[in-house]
């Protein structure tokens, strides 16, 4: 926990953490209303009425294209300032883990686990790795938060009994994910 509280110091700038939430908010928010609007569209076409299902066609499109353009925008924007913040993190933790390798004493220099290509390991991979451990990854799990809550809110709407199928199967399909990344024969960590 010590660990977590000393990265959260190194989430600069403020702003663009606020404004790269609020971009995946609304992101996560897109994904269910365009399947929403998918489907009035194809529920618009069975209107026997020619004029009319264009009409009706017409205007499920023009709402497809809105949340379109909201999922692009929203998308970039969030990215972006994720990015941002990652970069910025990156650099903090190479700059002040320099200056403590450069403070240290020359004797230190002198054990193995400090060894010049131990020491450029740990300011290439290890800190690329805060990177995307803190921002990264929380950008994407905010995201399908945000559209897992949305589309079971519409879901309660349109039929509540389907809402609860999905509400009842989400855990079992987490632990099945969970499950499948853990023991994936791709994944190095299994030792096969």
């Amino acid at each position: 926990m010590a660990f977590l509280k000393e990265l959260i110091s190194y989430n600069r700038p403020v702003w663009a953490i606020v404004v790269g939430f609020f971009a995946n908010i609304i992101h996560g928010c897109t994904t269910p209303f365009l399947g929403l609007m998918i489907v009035q569209c194809i529920f618009a076409m069975n209107n026997p009425v020619v004029d009319t299902m264009i009409a009706n066609v017409n205007y499920w499109v023009g709402w497809i294209a809105i949340i379109g353009l909201t999922e692009l925008l929203t998308g970039f924007i969030g990215k972006f300032m994720f990015v941002v913040v990652g970069e910025n993190i990156t650099y903090n933790v190479r700059k002040d883990l320099y200056v403590a390798i450069l403070q240290k004493h020359m004797g230190w220099h002198d054990i193995r686990e400090h060894s010049a290509g131990n020491l450029t390991t740990v300011l290439a991979k290890e800190v690329q790795t805060l990177n995307g451990v803190s921002t990264e990854s929380v950008s994407v799990i905010t995201e399908s938060a945000i559209a897992l809550c949305c589309g079971i809110a519409i879901g309660f709407y349109f039929c509540w009994q389907e809402a609860v199928a999905a509400v009842v199967l989400v855990p079992i399909m987490v632990v099945s994910a969970i499950l499948q990344s853990k023991y994936d024969p791709a994944n190095e960590d299994f030792g096969i």
